[in-house]
């Protein structure tokens, strides 16, 4: 053993502390199905990686041709590029997520990831949507310095 550089103790020690572990019953934790966070590229581009139904949060800039869309970049939604952005569908009937104060920013919309089977790709159900502030952004911060600038109605 000493040839290893481990000592029989320590060899002992390890055994000990990994079948500690092993034999531990684990208890039983709630089912928390907490949400992917992806980044927009990934579902513009291979969406095939990605369960439709799974609960996400997307980073992007929201703009409008009627509905909201997410698209990578500012640029993307001046130039109207739509190959470069994913519809978020409008739960409410007034169009109170379209009209909110949320159009026009970089935020992080909290939804259902679909993938149609004509290709398409939405975020529906969204729950609420974050405007992440340039500074925010830049720290990777998740913090309080961010904005719920839109909520559903029904979200916890």
């Amino acid at each position: 053993m000493k040839r290893f550089g481990v000592s029989a103790g320590w060899l002992a020690v390890l055994v000990i502390c990994l079948g500690q572990v092993a034999c531990r019953t684990p208890s039983p934790q709630p089912l928390v199905h907490s949400p992917l966070i992806l980044p927009l590229v990934a579902l513009v581009v291979r969406p095939d990686l990605f369960s439709s139904g799974q609960q996400v949060i997307v980073e992007g800039f929201l703009s409008h041709d009627g509905s909201p869309l997410l698209f990578l970049t500012s640029e993307h939604a001046a130039a109207f590029d739509t190959s470069s952005a994913i519809r978020v569908s409008d739960p409410t009937p007034d169009g109170s997520l379209t009209l909110s104060d949320c159009m026009g920013k970089w935020v992080a919309v909290h939804g259902v990831f679909i993938r149609h089977t004509s290709g398409e790709v939405t975020i529906r159900h969204p729950t609420r949507v974050v405007y992440r502030n340039p500074e925010a952004r830049s720290r990777n911060d998740w913090s309080h310095a961010n904005v719920v600038c839109w909520a559903s109605s029904d979200a916890a």
